[in-house]
């Protein structure tokens, strides 16, 4: 199994990106291949609503998502892990979501794993997870579930007892799913 994880955080090594490295590690350590892509990396525009991707099946611009969407495709799994700015998910990877919206027309992300991480300082970690839920089934992803923890400095997110505990227990679940489905 291929797990990619994506990552929406801006903060080099924080809390959504120490707990997207638990969870890789134990879907590492469950058997799969994991790869890790940090969206703050790359350049991801904004969708324009244009709709040549619909037509097409691949976006216009020219930009970082081409290539992760490619990777994603590749991928048997993958993991969004984003902190929680405003009740929402980064914009990075709502820029992630938007433009993948080929995918949806396409079907390639159909039947992948998905697994979902959510850090936030004190509120908005259930509507963060709640559009990545509610991506995950519209592109009809098996969910595996997910994470939300706690944390505001760097670090602050392994103090969370339970949520590093659910990182743990997300990377084996999502292996789990796969194996179940598709072995």
């Amino acid at each position: 199994m291929k797990i990619t994880a994506v990552v929406g955080s801006m903060r080099v090594n924080g809390n959504t990106e120490i707990l997207t490295d638990i969870v890789l590690s134990s879907a590492e350590a469950a058997g799969a291949e994991v790869t890790k892509i940090v969206l703050r990396d790359g350049l991801i525009q904004g969708c324009d609503g244009c709709d040549f991707c619909r037509e097409k099946g691949f976006c216009k611009k020219n930009d970082s998502i081409t290539n992760i969407l490619n990777i994603l495709k590749e991928s048997d799994g993958i993991l969004f892990a984003s902190p929680v700015y405003f009740w929402s998910v980064s914009a990075q990877m709502k820029a992630l979501i938007d433009r993948s919206y080929p995918l949806r027309h396409t079907g390639e992300l159909r039947g992948k794993i998905a697994g979902f991480i959510v850090v936030a300082r004190r509120g908005g970690t259930s509507e963060a997870f709640s559009l990545f839920n509610n991506y995950a089934n519209l592109q009809r992803m098996h969910a595996a579930g997910g994470v939300m923890a706690y944390g505001n400095e760097k670090g602050d997110v392994l103090q969370d007892i339970d949520g590093v505990k659910q990182a743990k227990a997300l990377g084996k679940a999502m292996v789990k799913l796969y194996n179940r489905l598709y072995r």
